[in-house]
């Protein structure tokens, strides 16, 4: 009982029933439970498919050269570059395939992760050395606008895409 209750004093607004919920969140909730979910943007689909591609022309050769050293056909030069390498390798595919799940279930950390990946996609792609040997001058021009104008523009485009639109920024909520 309550003690004002019971010395006859009238109950006021500020003495509630401890055993309800509070007032401010239930309307919260189920407004939260009603909205639909954001849809996945085609970005974060192509960042997935990307990773995906990227994750296994990695692990396909670190496979390969692990069959070619067990089964006796190559030797090792360096047991520690390979243990280095073999470091690399697995902790490179492990933050390829978090970013993929992490992407998928529309972790909010997740799309800086993804936008730094765009970033460093563009980067190698931009900073490689062309070693490439053309014919002619107007192929060779037209490699160099692909690689400082069109890979930029698309790149530029996936990340603005990928985390900046509102579409993407209500599915990474």
């Amino acid at each position: 009982t309550c003690p004002r209750a019971a010395a006859g004093e009238a109950m006021t607004d500020d003495v509630r029933n401890p055993y309800s919920p509070p007032l401010a969140t239930t309307p919260t909730v189920l407004a939260e439970a009603s909205r639909p979910a954001a849809k996945r943007p085609i970005s974060a689909w192509i960042l997935m498919a990307f990773l995906a591609v990227t994750t296994l022309s990695t692990i396909v050769p670190a496979l390969r050269m692990g069959w070619a050293l067990a089964s006796g056909t190559r030797q090792a030069t360096s047991a520690l570059g390979m243990i280095g390498w073999l470091a690399w390798v697995v902790g490179f595919s492990t933050l390829l395939v978090a970013t993929i799940l992490a992407i998928h279930r529309a972790r909010p950390w997740s799309r800086w992760v993804g936008l730094a990946l765009i970033v460093a996609f563009a980067a190698v792609g931009l900073l490689r050395t062309d070693t490439d040997q053309y014919p002619n001058d107007g192929q060779r021009a037209g490699a160099a606008i692909a690689k400082w104008v069109v890979l930029p523009a698309l790149f530029v485009w996936w990340a603005w895409a990928f985390a900046f639109t509102a579409k993407s920024r209500a599915y990474f909520t």
